[in-house]
């Protein structure tokens, strides 16, 4: 007798975000190349791009060294915000293009905002030195998750931000600062595991530094500043990734409350000696001042 198989509402799954890159990344690349090799779409491509960005579309790339594909598993991020805000003009212009690429056209914008989303990122409409209204790619230093923190499973989001920051060059400053910021909220909460598997003195320095950068907006930021953004947020983004996965140990081994419990002890018994000894302070000054 074979086992009964049970099944779940397809509303139920949750999407993993490696899994969602892994889906969007080919299906992107398709329907980017099906439309590039479209002769009217190349001539839309060109002409827009120069009425939003000053330069026709593949001088852009070219002239800031841009390439579609950064490797076989990611999409240039930077790329894509153009292709979608001239595609978002072919379609609001309602120009003529050929109906077998209809589809690639209705499908390719929804796909990259589904991508920028999964790696922290959205569009945010500006206006550029050309007087046009166009949507800017930028990170979401708002989300960072915080709706996911109660949850024990964060590899998936873990893995593909710890992908995308090695990716990203050492001197893309502000994107490398906006993807450590997206663990600011993790972080803080593994903060009582930090101090009970290290000392003290690496907790609050550890704690300080991330305190510092989460300060600085990656998006305006001084020479100086990324200077020192680029000195320190490598080792603090690795150092970073392993206190998570000690985080996600600890509550898989269900652990993790009595670790809460056991720092929370420790504070309160600090906070009693604290009292207790400025107390004892006030008492000696006040029989000093009676003798």
């Amino acid at each position: 007798m074979s086992n009964k198989i049970q099944f779940k509402s397809i509303l139920d799954y949750k999407l993993q975000v490696k899994n969602v890159l892994d889906a969007l990344v080919p299906d992107i690349q398709f329907s980017y190349y099906a439309i590039m090799n479209n002769s009217s779409i190349q001539t839309y491509f060109n002409m827009i791009s120069m009425e939003l960005y000053g330069y026709e579309y593949y001088q852009i790339l070219r002239l800031n060294g841009l390439e579609f594909k950064v490797d076989e598993k990611t999409i240039n991020l930077t790329v894509l915000e153009i292709v979608y805000n001239v595609l978002k003009q072919i379609v609001d212009r309602k120009l003529r293009y050929s109906e077998y690429i209809a589809y690639d056209i209705y499908i390719l914008p929804i796909r990259i905002d589904k991508y920028i989303h999964a790696l922290g990122y959205k569009f945010e409409e500006i206006t550029t030195p050309q007087q046009k209204r166009v949507l800017k790619l930028v990170s979401e230093k708002s989300r960072s998750l915080a709706e996911e923190i109660s949850e024990i499973h964060h590899e998936d989001k873990f893995d593909a931000l710890y992908t995308h920051f090695r990716k990203t060059p050492e001197e893309e400053v502000g994107v490398r600062l906006a993807l450590f910021n997206q663990l600011y909220v993790f972080l803080k909460e593994g903060e009582p595991i930090v101090y009970q598997k290290f000392d003290k003195k690496f907790g609050d320095n550890f704690f300080a530094e991330i305190e510092k950068l989460k300060a600085l907006n990656p998006d305006k930021m001084s020479e100086k500043e990324k200077a020192y953004v680029k000195g320190s947020i490598a080792e603090t983004f690795s150092i970073g990734m392993i206190i998570l996965l000690m985080l996600s140990d600890s509550k898989l081994a269900g652990v993790w409350k009595k670790i809460q419990d056991e720092e929370n002890r420790k504070r309160e018994i600090a906070k009693a000696k604290a009292t207790i000894a400025e107390a004892e302070k006030k008492i000696l000054l006040i029989e000093s001042k009676e003798n």
